[in-house]
Parts: C-alpha cells; structure tokens; sequence
C-alpha cells in the first residue's frame, strides 16, 4: 500500500484511511445494538492492522491492538447538523473540543 510522509513530521501514512464519524451519531442516532461485536469485530480490527489501514474508529474498537500499530486524526469545527448551526472553527468551541473527546 502507498504511504505518504505526513507534513512536516516523520510519520509514514497510508494513503488509505478510515472516517469513523458514521459510527457515532453524527448523521443520525445509533446505539450499541447495531455495534459490530465479537469475532466480527476481531476479525476487522486484525484485517486493518494486516494492510496497514490507518484506523479511526471508536477506542474499544481498537482494543488489543497494540497502539504503535496505527494514528488515530482528528479534526474540528463541525458539531450540529443543521447547516446553519454546523461549524464554528473558534478557539473557544475548539478548546472546549478536546476536552469533550
């Protein structure tokens, strides 16, 4: 799989990646019933590290994979999904971000 230097730093990425931002309730209301679960999610989680897919996904999902196997990116200003409350990139609600993840 190609990798990609990341910026600046030393970081080799893969040009690969996984959004995880469906696995939340960000476009619409989800619950532990739907999660994926047991050997379903083993085997996802092993396949991944196997081709080198950056994960970003939900932290018990990367549960018992060990941490220097993948990054984990994320980004802000996006928080409601009516489009005229949907961004605010300020360094308050930026902060305040951080803290809530």
């Amino acid at each position: 799989m190609p990798h990609n230097t990341l910026g600046k730093t030393a970081l080799k990425v893969s040009k690969l990646s996984f959004g995880a931002s469906s696995l939340g309730n960000v476009f619409r209301s989800t619950n532990e019933s739907e999660s994926i679960e047991g050997d379903e999610l083993h085997t996802i989680k092993s396949q991944s590290v196997q081709v080198a897919i950056n994960v970003l996904i939900l932290p018990q999902a990367l549960d018992g994979i060990p941490r220097t196997a993948y990054y984990v990116a994320t980004k802000v200003g996006r928080y409601q999904p009516e489009v005229d409350k949907m961004f605010d990139f300020s360094a308050e609600r930026t902060l305040r971000s951080v803290d809530e993840n």
